[in-house]
Formats: structure tokens, sequence, C-alpha cells
């Protein structure tokens, strides 16, 4: 019985913890560290071992005292469909504070449009309609490309060098 739940009982464990505690805190305590401050990576460890080592707990004494049982009826209750279906929000909520912090791409294209100052297409346009929408636009680039093209991410990541590479030769990306 152990070894039959190991498996199905690892994979809503790791959804929980690979996809949602460890990201946040991740997202929380990189932060945090940039700055130079050492207690980031301190607190980071410290909190991550005391939510697992809560969960370990919580999940063996589950076991323990109740035994396949209580493994059945939380299968059958669909409480873990639900705790599944949150973890996954949350991640693409962690997801989309990661791309906002950390993921950069601005353009140093200017046109002479006749007036003093020349028309500088990041400052005058797209920072004016939507402050960071380069940023988003090259995420769901990305996200379309290995999604529905089937393009492995290290192509990706080889295309967003590339382009990089070639814009920041041309002066066209800042």
């Amino acid at each position: 019985m152990k070894s039959s739940l190991m498996g199905p009982l690892a994979g809503i464990g790791d959804t929980i913890d690979g996809g949602v505690i460890t990201p946040l805190l991740l997202t929380l305590f990189i932060g945090i560290s940039q700055s130079g401050n050492i207690m980031g990576p301190i607190s980071y460890i410290i909190i991550e071992a005391c939510i697992m080592w809560s969960i370990y707990w919580f999940s063996y004494k589950l076991g323990y005292e109740k035994g396949s049982d209580a493994i059945v009826s939380l299968l059958e209750s669909g409480k873990i469909n639900k705790l599944i279906l949150g973890a996954s929000i949350m991640g693409c909520m962690v997801l989309g504070g990661l791309v906002g912090n950390f993921v950069t791409l601005k353009t140093s294209l200017s046109f002479d449009v006749g007036g003093d100052a020349p028309f500088v297409l990041q400052e005058q346009l797209f920072d004016v309609i939507l402050p960071g929408c380069l940023p988003l636009l090259l995420t769901l680039f990305c996200y379309w490309l290995i999604t529905k093209k089937n393009v492995s991410s290290m192509k990706v990541i080889m295309l967003i060098f590339v382009i990089g590479l070639v814009g920041g030769l041309l002066g066209v990306l800042a």
C-alpha cells in the first residue's frame, strides 16, 4: 500500500513545494538579497525548512493515526484537485510577479518628426500607453513559442540571445 501511494502523493507534494512555496519564497527573498542584505538567504532557508517540516510532520501524523483511510478519503473528497488548482493559480501569479520584476526590454528607437526633440518610442509611446508592455510581449511570445509551436526552451533562449545581440549591435534595443 505504501509503495503504491508514493507516486501520486509525491506528485501532490512536489506541486505544492516546487510549484508554489519555493517560488513564492524565492521571489520574496531574492528581492531582499539583491540589496546586499545577508538576511535574505538565511531567512529563506529557515522559513522554507519550517514550512516543509510542518507539512511533513502533519502528513506523517495523518498517515500514522488514520492510515490508508485518510488517503482514500482525501482522494475521494476532491480536495486534492482543488489544492492543485489553487497551487497552479498561485504559481501563475508568482510567475507574473517575476516577469514584472526581472524581465526588462527597452528600445532606443527615436524618430525625427519635425519638432524640437525627436519622438522617443520607448518614453513617449510604450511607457505612456502601458509601462512594461515590451517585457510582457516578450514573455507572451516565449510562452506562445513553447506551448503552441512546440519549440524547445533551449531554442527559445538561443533566439532571445540572438535577437538581443543583433538588436544591441544595431542600436534598436537598449
